[in-house]
C-alpha cells in the first residue's frame, strides 16, 4: 500500500514540474561554455543526455522534472547538482552566474567541496597501499618524523575514522610548513586512546596528507592530481594548492551577498593547513566521473575499494559516513567552507548519486532529500510517528511539555521492528515512533557517541525531557498520525540550557521535512542518552 501511494505521489510530482511555471531568467539554461579536455569517461556515458554541449545535462523527462523542481522550488538558489541513476547522469546542471565576469554557471564550472574533499585524501592514501608504500594499519609514526611516545599506538586508521584520540590544535591550521604543523598537532595530550571514541577532526586529515607527501616522495598537490583525479576522468579538478589549476573556470565564493574570492583560492590566510580535510575544487560533471571510478577497478583495486566504505560497528569509514537505506547501503559526507555548502550522498548498491554544491544561503541537505524523492522514491525507508497530545497544556504557540518524569522506552514487536515510546512511567505513551533498522542503528549510535561526549558535564536537567510542537497539523487530530516519506529522526549534540552548558545533553529530533517542521524534541542527559542507545542496539524480544 505504502509503495504504490509513494508511486503515486511521484507521478504526480513528475507531472507537476513538467508542466510547472517558467523559470527565472538567470536560472535558465546557460549559454554555451567549452567543453574540457579528456572527459571521455563521462561523454561515454552522457550519450543518451538531451543536452550536453553547453556543458549542462538534461536528460529525459526526470532530468527535466528534476530541473523544474530546482527552479520552482529554489527560485534562487545558486550553484550546481549532480543527479545520476543506474549509472547515467540524469541532470549535472549550474543555476545563477558563476562569476563577477557575468560566465553563467553550468555542470564544468569548479565549486570547492569543502569537507568532502576527505574522500580523496582517503583515496590517494588507499592508492599508496595498492602500490606498497604503506598499510593502513602502520602506526602513523612510521612515516611522520618526531611523533610523541603517547601517540605511537596511533595509526593511519585511526586518522581516515576520526577516532585516533588526539585533539584538534586549531593553531595547526596557521602553521606555515609541514613540521611545525605536525609538531603543533601532535604536542596536546591524548583525549582517548587510539580506536575508542570519534572525535571528528579536520586536522587527522592534514596529517593524511603529510603522510600522502613523504609515502610518495610527491607534493599533496602533485599526487591527489596524477594518482587520483586523473585517473578517476577528473582531469579539470585539482587542489587550491595546485598551481596548474585553471582559474577561469572557477565560480566566486558567495556569501551573505558578498564576494569572498575564487572557489579555486583558499579561504583563508593559506599555510600548510587546509590540505587533506578540504580544498578540493570540481564540477558536477566530474564528479559523476569520480562515482563511477570508485564503482569499478579504474581508481581502486577490489580490496581497497571495499575497505574505503567498510565502517564496522560504526558510522564511518574512510572520508565516508555509511547508513543502512532500503536500497542497501548510503555514503555521503556534507561539507561547509566560507562561501560554499555540500552534500554528496552515493547508493552503493544502486548505482546513483546525488550533489548539491551551493553558497551559504542555501541547506544542500534538504535539496538533496527533494530530488531523491523523485529519483529514488524507494530511498526513504517508511517511518511512523504518532502524537497524543491531547492531555498536554498547550500554549499560544501549540507547544507542549511532557511530565517531568518522562521517560524513553523501546518496545520490539513480533515482525521485527522496534518503536520508541516517549511519555510518562505508568501513563500513556505520548509519541511513538516506529524505526526502520537503519533508522534505529543510526539513532542509536548517533546516542551512544554523543552522550560519551556529554559525560562528566553539568547534569543539572531532568533525564528527560519531552517537548511536542502541534502548529503544523490542524487542531483537531489528535492522534496526530504523521507517515512515509520527508519523516526523519536524528540525535544531536547539545542545546542551549540556562542551568548548564550545552555540552551536558543531547537532543533527539524528529523532523517532517515535507512540511520544514519539528514536531518532537527529546532532550536527554548523558546517561540516559546512554541507556536509549543501548536498548536501541539491543531491543531484546518482542513483548
Amino acid at each position: 500500500m505504502c509503495g504504490s501511494v509513494r508511486s503515486l505521489l511521484t507521478q504526480m510530482v513528475i507531472a507537476l514540474a513538467l508542466t510547472g511555471a517558467a523559470a527565472p531568467i538567470w536560472a535558465r539554461p546557460c549559454a554555451a561554455q567549452h567543453e574540457p579536455h579528456g572527459l571521455n569517461p563521462i561523454s561515454d556515458r552522457e550519450s543518451t543526455a538531451d543536452s550536453v554541449d553547453d556543458g549542462n545535462v538534461v536528460a529525459g523527462e526526470l532530468g527535466a522534472a528534476l530541473n523544474r523542481i530546482i527552479e520552482n522550488e529554489f527560485p534562487r538558489f545558486w550553484g550546481s547538482v549532480l543527479a545520476t541513476k543506474d549509472g547515467q547522469i540524469v541532470l549535472a546542471k549550474g543555476y545563477g552566474v558563476a562569476n563577477n565576469t557575468g560566465a553563467p554557471m553550468t555542470g564544468d564550472t569548479l565549486l570547492e567541496l569543502a569537507s568532502v574533499s576527505k574522500a580523496f585524501t582517503a583515496a590517494a592514501i588507499l592508492r599508496l597501499e595498492m602500490h606498497g608504500r604503506l598499510r593502513l594499519d602502520d602506526p602513523i609514526s612510521k612515516h611522520l618524523p618526531d611523533v610523541p611516545a603517547d601517540k605511537h599506538g596511533v595509526t593511519i586508521r585511526h586518522l581516515l575514522t576520526h577516532t585516533s584520540g588526539v585533539p584538534q590544535a586549531e593553531a595547526g591550521f596557521r602553521e606555515d610548513t609541514m613540521e611545525a604543523m605536525l609538531r603543533t598537532n601532535l604536542a596536546p595530550a591524548m583525549v582517548a586512546s587510539p580506536g575508542d571514541q570519534f572525535q571528528y577532526s579536520n586536522a587527522g586529515y592534514w596529517m593524511l596528507a603529510a603522510i600522502v607527501e613523504r609515502a610518495s616522495g610527491r607534493s599533496f598537490e602533485e599526487y591527489l592530481r596524477e594518482e587520483v583525479l586523473r585517473p578517476a576522468g577528473m582531469m579539470t579538478s585539482a587542489a587550491q594548492t595546485d598551481p596548474t589549476i585553471d582559474l577561469s573556470r572557477c565560480a566566486d565564493r558567495r556569501s551573505q551577498g558578498r564576494l569572498l574570492g575564487s572557489a579555486c583560492e583558499c579561504p583563508y590566510p593559506l599555510t600548510w593547513g587546509y590540505r587533506g580535510s578540504g580544498g578540493v575544487v570540481t564540477s558536477a560533471r566530474e564528479m559523476f566521473a569520480w562515482d563511477q571510478a570508485l564503482r569499478g577497478d579504474r581508481l581502486l583495486g577490489e580490496p581497497q575499494r571495499s575497505a574505503m566504505f567498510d565502517a564496522g560497528d560504526a558510522d564511518y569509514a574512510l572520508g565516508w559516513r555509511i547508513e543502512e537505506g532500503a536500497l542497501g547501503r548510503v555514503a555521503s559526507h556534507s561539507g561547509g567552507v566560507a562561501g560554499f555548502r555540500v552534500q554528496f550522498t552515493r547508493w552503493l548498491e544502486a548505482d546513483a548519486c546525488v550533489l548539491v554544491m551551493t553558497n551559504e544561503e542555501h541547506n544542500p541537505r534538504a535539496m538533496v532529500d527533494t530530488v531523491v524523492h523523485v529519483l529514488l522514491p524507494g530511498a526513504f525507508e517508511p517511518m511512523r510517528v504518532t502524537i497524543r497530545h491531547g492531555s498536554l497544556n498547550l500554549n499560544e504557540h501549540r507547544m507542549g511539555l511532557g511530565p517531568e518524569d518522562s521517560e524513553a522506552r523501546v518496545r520490539a514487536s513480533e515482525n521485527g521492528g522496534v518503536t520508541l515510546e516517549l511519555g510518562a512511567p505508568a501513563g500513556d505513551v505520548l509519541v511513538s515512533v516506529e524505526l526502520p533498522t537503519g533508522a534505529r542503528r543510526r539513532l542509536a549510535r548517533d546516542l551512544l557517541r554523543f552522550a560519551r561526549q556529554a559525560e562528566g558535564h553539568q547534569q543539572t536537567m531532568p533525564p528527560v525531557r519531552l517537548e511536542i510542537y502541534t502548529r503544523a497539523y490542524p487542531t483537531q487530530n489528535d492522534p496526530i498520525v504523521l507517515m512515509g516519506e520527508g519523516l526523519t529522526v536524528e540525535a544531536s549534540p547539545g542545546t542551549p540550557h540556562p542551568e548548564g552548558d550545552s555540552s551536558s545533553r543531547v537532543t533527539i529530533i524528529v523532523r517532517d521535512g515535507m512540511r520544514r517542521f519539528w514536531p518532537v524534541i527529546v532532550k536527554l542527559n548523558a546517561r540516559a542518552a546512554k541507556d536509549l542507545g543501548e536498548r536501541l542496539l539491543n531491543p531484546g524480544p518482542a513483548r
